[in-house]
This record gives C-alpha cells, structure tokens and sequence, in this order.
C-alpha cells in the first residue's frame, strides 16, 4: 500500500482532512492543532470554496463539511473495494490530494513497468482528463 501524499501538502488540504469526520470543528482548535493562526484557516477555508466545497459554519461552534460536498479518498477503503488487488494483480496503489494529471505521472514515473500493475487516484487533478 502507497500513499504518496506528504506533510507538505497546503493547509486546505489539511484543514479539509479535519473536517472530513462530518463533525464540527471550531476553527480555534483546528488552528492550533495545525500550528497556524485563526486568519489561516479562514483563508483556507475559502480557498475550499474556489473548488465547491461546501463547509457549513454554525457561529461560536465551528465548521463541518456539508453533506454531501465531498466524500475524499480513503486508500484503506480502496484497496479493500479492488476484489483484483487479493488476488495480487495490482502491486500498488498511489493517492494524491493534487496532482496536475495521474496519466502523465504514470507515464513519466513509469512506475507500471518497474513494479507491475498501479492504481493512481487523486482528490484533484489541475491538467488532468477527468478532472471534472
């Protein structure tokens, strides 16, 4: 199992990976458990609305995703929803949050050829074929 995505990605990234829980969150306590200021989170939470994602937000109790607006991947989910990965075929699995296009990664990577058949997923994709 891979998983390609790293600590560098941005904060609404991972102010989206708190509250994909479908809880709410004050954004006091997602700032200091991300070590940013409040301000922070504020622009990241607009920037998650440049790419439709809907964030609720109850005054003087936090913000929760709304229902609906995005189920992100789970590369646990993935592996055990793929009946083809028990049965060895595919050697790895690659998630990304934001990647410009998974088939050029595959071609330029050439990973396929060098550890047998991938799987590459990604949340959002910036030049990529599906990326809508």
């Amino acid at each position: 199992m891979t998983n390609l995505t790293d600590n560098s990605e941005p904060l609404y990234w991972k102010v989206l990976s708190q509250l994909a829980d479908g809880q709410l969150h004050s954004g006091q306590a997602i700032a200091k458990q991300l070590g940013v200021t409040r301000a922070a989170i504020w622009k990241a939470l607009k920037k998650l609305e440049q790419f439709d994602i809907l964030v609720e937000h109850q005054r003087g109790v936090g913000y929760k995703l709304a229902v609906g607006s995005i189920e992100l991947l789970d590369l646990q989910r993935i592996w055990q929803a793929m009946p083809d990965l028990a049965e060895g075929v595919l050697t790895a699995v690659h998630l990304f949050r934001d990647i410009r296009s998974t088939n050029q990664y595959m071609l330029d990577e050439q990973i396929h050829q060098a550890i047998g058949p991938v799987a590459c997923f990604a949340e959002y994709q910036s030049a990529g074929r599906g990326r809508r």
